[in-house]
């Protein structure tokens, strides 16, 4: 149980963490390279509204090679460093972002926003030490925000170091009652305790301060991110299931559009819900139906293998099973899989 709900803290982690990045490193750049000489300051800005207007994520490179070049060339200007770090981080290059903003910090530490980068990518990599000396930097420069302060209980969480976590958020709260995430954060760490009549209190609290967007059940807040609602919706559906209520967390999980219900991560907590119902053919039914919208998704035809073997039927999870080989046989979960079938083959 617990590696589903760290996955559900980095999953709710990587929402929060990439919302408006973008713009407020833009004013980060803007500030902290105000008084470098303006032919500097003209190809840093240009670059930066280039890549926060026309950036193209599939093709990434070719402004990377830009911001190294700038990098190189005005080896000094911090922004040229957080910008490459930013284009990087686009880039799903961590160590080496983190490397880039760290080298901005050491020309100039006094950039909370930056401290507060640098701490959340060192976060992402698993560097916690990292994580938690520039975001403690953060926070010294900025006492009173309240997204600081949210990540370092992250930090804390992953330390497992509880009662500094648990303070840490309703400090956070305390500084800004709009931060659902807090509440999503308390609920992981009482999660974790196995305290989950708490838990629920609090992923309640946080679906309330999240509208759903799309259209559906709404909470009481505004401004909300529906990412985030169809996290919290996963999460209380499994904290309903640990407290064995397979039958709410499915209610729960129905109140999904049908394109939510078919993520991966979606779909195997219902297939759980099942299995503690006694009914793994029903499991399996469900990725059946999933991959006929998505025929090729490795995710779904690995859990079709599992749920199909699991409610004993051998073949069709055989047939799965080469299905995957066809889209990749290096796949390293193939040959987890293929265990399946030793005993079952004898």
């Amino acid at each position: 149980m617990g590696l589903i709900v760290v996955g559900l803290v980095l999953a709710t982690f990587a929402a929060t963490y990439w919302r408006g990045v973008l713009d407020r490193t833009a004013q980060s750049i803007k500030v902290q390279d105000i008084t470098w000489k303006k032919q500097a300051r003209e190809q840093l800005f240009q670059l930066q509204d280039t890549y926060s207007t026309h950036r193209d994520p599939a093709n990434l490179q070719p402004m990377i090679d830009k911001a190294r070049e700038l990098v190189d060339q005005y080896p000094q200007l911090s922004g040229a460093h957080v910008l490459l770090g930013q284009m990087l981080l686009d880039d799903n290059k961590l160590t080496e972002a983190l490397e880039q903003l760290q080298k901005s910090l050491e020309l100039n530490q006094r950039q909370p926003h930056i401290q507060y980068l640098a701490g959340n990518t060192a976060l992402m990599i698993g560097n916690l030490g990292a994580a938690e000396k520039h975001i403690s930097q953060a926070i010294s420069m900025d006492p009173t925000n309240g997204r600081y302060r949210l990540h370092m209980a992250m930090v804390y969480l992953g330390k497992r170091k509880y009662p500094e976590a648990r303070m840490t958020l309703l400090q956070a709260l305390n500084f800004d009652s709009s931060l659902h995430e807090a509440h999503s954060g308390l609920s992981d760490l009482y999660a974790r305790q196995n305290k989950l009549s708490l838990a629920l209190q609090q992923i309640n609290k946080a679906i309330d301060r999240t509208p759903d967007t799309s259209g559906g059940v709404s909470g009481g807040a505004s401004g909300g991110d529906h990412g985030d609602w169809v996290i919290y919706m996963r999460k209380k559906a499994n904290l309903l299931r640990r407290a064995n209520k397979p039958g709410d967390a499915l209610r729960i999980l129905e109140g999904l559009s049908p394109r939510e219900r078919i993520n991966p991560a979606v779909m195997n907590e219902v297939a759980l819900c099942f299995a503690l119902m006694g009914k793994p053919q029903q499991a399996a039914s469900l990725y059946e139906q999933a991959l006929i919208v998505l025929p090729m998704d490795v995710d779904l035809l690995v859990g079709a293998v599992r749920w199909h073997h699991k409610a004993g039927d051998i073949d069709a999870a055989k047939l799965h099973l080469r299905s995957l080989r066809k889209i990749d046989p290096q796949l390293p979960v193939i040959k987890k899989l293929e265990r399946l079938f030793v005993t079952t083959d004898r």
